[in-house]
């Protein structure tokens, strides 16, 4: 992850969730919150402690995880659906900060589905917002924006200025990482006029901040610079040091890149030291990325190294491989530049293959470049034509740029050579005729001399033949010499396609088992609450009526769980990405078809049997036969057609 990527996230973690501090307010909202909860109980006193786990996410997301879960057990015992909601967003919250993202995704998705009773605009703004977060961090930059701009419009509906200008800082991101420079500053520049206008500092550093990377990345240098210093001057006023030492790193990028190493030096080691006080290791790693840099950029490679070998350490104690195969990437160079090259490969290979294992194209495609650059100067040929070829694979902008030079190159040097010959034939030539013409002169003198140009002739005439012979044997050498080479493209390209095709075969089996192993964990979870429910409604019969009456609780949440459209959401997720278009075909050709009938073919095309359908369905298997019957209606199947074989075929 470069540092503008995670600079970028560190806003978005900071200022996205809607909720800004203004100069310490939050922490004063807490001390009250945590006065007021002493003295409450019952549902005054969850209300409380919901608004205390939302405000403590910032700081201690598992206490807000922790406090959620009370608040979640506290309402699944009370049936209070409005508790059980804002319980769910506050898991949500607390999970995304944590880095857990499919929790958070999942605990979202709760609080919608639970919305639908409630109809809280406010938590349905929440999770609206963190769904559209997740996307965003999962790289479905088109289905974020979508949950952006859902929350953007409610938020307007609301009035809410605030949550509005969260959503454009947002949005503005995901705008940025599409493409859309224009439409991101826009929003930028609407949500800082927001913030100034109600005077959230904090805030206003943060888009001011964005402003500086979106300003860098269009090089405008001068505006982003003007961004920067702002953001500093206000940032010194306010009691928010990882902030100041954020933007105090960006600003040793910035005398780094104009060559002013002491200052560049002096505010990199200023953060660094902010950094380690408050044990943010990720910023630490990432510093000590950027000093060894900047070392680098100074000429002190030997310097560098130190630095590169601490972030590495972070990077390895906290298990975060794709930082980790970067770095192995330019500390390789470094060993390179130093002529090291024994470390410099161990360093590449690290790269390379800790990179294709995670999938991790783009540093795969320049670990491999290294590769073949490497061996290519230690001539190991074989090893750098691999690398050449892996290197091709992942560079999409290229298409064999390469290896066109090479052929190019071949073709001038067997020209070259071919030009030379002919021109040493032609002297021969000419020398042959003027010996020729001055043995005729002479053979009227003398008969000696014309026997003895008769033999020089003969002599001349046979090393014309060898000459000739010679010239046909270079040309036939040539010829063999490019056919082979084109053999080997062709081979290299049947590989190439192999690679591909074997990359696609892995993926589509890695996502089948992902959705078989969706909907065996849906049937599973179906036939348990079915038994459950069976289970309570046998010990009803023989409990007396205090019992029955929470028995009765028990099973509505348990009904509740059983009739979520949560997980066929999610199987639907994995479905389409294995059956791509399959949804699709069926609404062209049948546009009739129902949200049960999708499921029932969804299910059919995995070759489900009707009990298996059944147990998925949360049916009884006469349902599903039903279901199937008027599906083959509506589809209009014959009777002696196979209703699998024919979806199989859509």
């Amino acid at each position: 992850m470069s540092k503008m990527i995670y600079k970028q996230l560190i806003v978005i973690i900071l200022l996205s969730l809607s909720v800004s501090t203004v100069d310490g307010k939050e922490k004063d909202q807490i001390a009250l919150i945590e006065k007021q909860i002493n003295g409450s109980s019952g549902v005054e006193l969850y209300e409380l402690k919901a608004k205390l786990s939302r405000l403590y996410y910032r700081y201690e997301p598992q206490k807000t995880i922790s406090i959620a879960q009370e608040v979640m057990d506290y309402a699944n015992s009370t049936q209070n659906n409005m508790l059980l909601e804002k319980a769910y967003v506050r898991f949500a919250i607390g999970n995304y900060v944590a880095g857990n993202l499919d929790s958070s995704m999942h605990y979202s998705l709760m609080a919608i589905e639970v919305n639908k009773l409630t109809n809280n605009i406010e938590e349905k703004e929440y999770a609206l917002n963190l769904i559209s977060l997740l996307y965003q961090r999962f790289g479905q930059y088109q289905s974020a924006i979508e949950y952006g701009e859902k929350t953007l419009n409610l938020r307007r509906e609301r009035n809410d200025t605030i949550g509005v200008a969260g959503s454009l800082g947002n949005l503005a991101t995901m705008y940025q990482n599409i493409g859309e420079y224009n439409k991101a500053a826009d929003y930028l520049y609407e949500s800082l006029h927001i913030f100034e206008s109600i005077g959230d500092t904090i805030s206003i550093v943060g888009r001011l901040q964005s402003l500086y990377y979106l300003k860098n990345r269009l090089k405008l240098e001068q505006d982003a610079l003007a961004h920067l210093s702002r953001a500093i001057k206000l940032s010194e006023k306010i009691d928010y040091p990882m902030q100041l030492a954020e933007l105090h790193s960006d600003l040793s990028i910035y005398y780094k890149k104009i060559q002013k190493y002491d200052s560049a030096l002096f505010y990199e080691d200023l953060a660094l030291m902010v950094f380690i006080k408050h044990g943010s290791k990720q910023s630490i790693a990432t510093s000590y990325v950027n000093l060894a840099k900047l070392y680098e950029q100074m000429e002190s490679l030997e310097a560098a190294r130190p630095y590169y070998y601490r972030a590495i350490k972070i990077y390895s104690d906290n298990n975060l491989i794709p930082n980790l195969n970067i770095l192995y990437e330019n500390l390789g160079l470094n060993y390179v530049n130093s002529e090291m090259n024994d470390s410099a490969e161990y360093c590449f290979l690290a790269s390379y293959n800790s990179a294709k294992e995670i999938n991790q194209a783009q540093v795969v495609k320049y670990a491999a470049r290294d590769l073949h650059d490497f061996y290519k100067s230690s001539k190991d040929f074989e090893k750098a034509l691999f690398f050449h070829e892996v290197y091709k694979h992942f560079q999409d902008s290229i298409d064999g740029g390469q290896t066109k030079q090479e052929i190019i190159e071949l073709d001038v040097k067997y020209q070259s050579v071919k030009k030379e010959q002919e021109i040493i034939l032609l002297q021969k030539e000419k020398e042959a005729e003027k010996l020729e013409k001055e043995i005729l002169k002479s053979r009227q003198q003398l008969s000696f001399i014309a026997i003895t140009a008769l033999i020089l002739l003969f002599v001349f005439a046979f090393i014309a033949f060898i000459i000739k012979r010679n010239k046909n044997k270079q040309i036939q050498i040539q010829k063999d010499l490019v056919h082979n080479q084109e053999k080997e493209l062709v081979k290299a390209e049947l590989e190439k396609q192999k690679i591909i095709e074997t990359e696609l075969n892995t993926k589509l089996e890695y996502k089948s088992k992902q959705l078989t192993s969706h909907a065996l964990n849906m049937m599973k979870k179906n036939q348990f609450l079915q038994e459950m429910e069976g289970d309570i409604l046998n010990i009803s019969k023989q409990s007396t009526d205090e019992v029955k009456t929470q028995l009765r609780r028990l099973n509505t949440l348990v009904k509740r769980n059983n009739k979520s459209e949560k997980d066929w959401e999610l199987f639907k997720n994995y479905f389409e990405e294995v059956n791509q278009g399959f949804y699709n075909n069926l609404n062209i050709k049948f546009p009739g078809l129902s949200s049960n009938d999708y499921k029932l073919c969804a299910l059919v095309k995995l070759n489900m049997n009707i009990k298996e359908s059944a147990s998925v369905l949360n049916i009884s298997p006469e349902s599903v036969k039903t279901a199937r019957y008027r599906l083959r209606k509506k589809l209009d199947i014959t009777a002696d057609e196979d209703l699998h074989e024919y979806i199989q075929n859509i």
